[in-house]
């Protein structure tokens, strides 16, 4: 791989290393990583979005080839070469990390990179679970009460979002932040300033997903939860949006699209031990925006029991 690396951007490659799938190498004492990146549509928007990241600090910069590329083909595999400008380790992502000031000028060439509202993605994942779940259910028995318990907290959510975005008229509802796809807590902070990760997006879905992540692995702190929104300035509007992002089992499609793809039952039936954890996150962040904000809850979360 160094020679392809020296052969389309002219560099000398030092210290070259694989990681996670990931060439990371130096040049001249500047650091770069080299990895497979599949969006082609990048070409097009990337000088504008490239402005945007400049205005904030740690941003990687994407490197054009010798063709004034910025995707480059190897045995018929797309990679992107990323530069970082600003010295920082790898290292595991803190929810205290996780910002939510990264603000951003949205326009029509970077449609393709936003994602709120969210209420269409949840509808067609919704239709698409119900759907399945009638078409499969005398085959998958085993595990047809876990894909209807999350369906049905999925539904909760939906209606959540919905009755949120109609009730608070609130006038930035189009106002946009650099988030993530699926921010987890395997995340570096070399992810998190990967301008190839980055989506356009409510500032609340990258510490949301970071902290049902947590709760998936039992590392879910409702002390810290509670600290981060204490440090960071959030609207009651916000909150209601964040609390039915947080209440959406979004971990659970992951876990499904990931069934459909294997055909391992195994895959759903591990989610059965993560019901409980999940329901006392759910219990835990309920109480925690009612005590703080008076966001009310669906009655059948202070029914739990913990």
């Amino acid at each position: 791989m160094k020679k392809y690396i020296n052969y389309y951007y002219n560099l000398e490659v030092n210290d070259f290393v694989f990681k996670n799938g990931k060439y990371f190498f130096t040049s001249d004492g500047q650091k770069y990583q080299f990895k497979i990146y599949d969006n082609a549509n990048i070409q097009f928007y990337y000088d504008e979005l490239k402005m945007e990241l400049n205005k904030y600090k740690y941003f990687f910069e994407i490197v054009p080839n010798i063709e004034n590329k910025l995707i480059t083909v190897i045995n018929n595999k797309p990679y992107v070469l990323l530069k970082n400008n600003i010295y920082f380790y790898d290292d595991d992502i803190s929810m205290f990390d996780i910002r939510t000031d990264l603000f951003i000028n949205s326009n029509t060439s970077f449609l393709c990179l936003k994602r709120f509202p969210w209420t269409e993605f949840w509808e067609n994942k919704i239709d698409y679970l119900e759907n399945w779940i009638i078409e499969k259910k005398n085959k998958y028995k085993k595990f047809y009460s876990i894909l209807n318990y999350f369906l049905g907290v999925s539904e909760n959510a939906l209606l959540y979002l919905k009755e949120a975005i109609k009730n608070q008229h609130f006038e930035l509802i189009d106002r946009l932040y650099i988030q993530h796809d699926r921010m987890n807590i395997d995340y570096t902070l070399f992810d998190y300033y990967d301008p190839t990760l980055v989506i356009l997006d409510h500032p609340s879905r990258d510490v949301c997903e970071y902290i049902k992540s947590a709760m998936l692995y039992g590392r879910f702190d409702i002390n810290d939860f509670e600290n981060y929104i204490k440090k960071k300035e959030f609207s009651k509007y916000d909150i209601m949006i964040m609390y039915s992002r947080l209440l959406f089992p979004s971990f659970f499609y992951d876990y499904f699209e990931n069934f459909i793809i294997k055909k391992s039952s195994t895959i759903i039936l591990d989610l059965e031990d993560k019901i409980q954890n999940f329901q006392l996150f759910l219990s835990q962040i309920s109480r925690l925006f009612y005590d703080k904000y008076g966001i009310e809850y669906p009655k059948w979360i202070s029914k739990i029991n913990h």
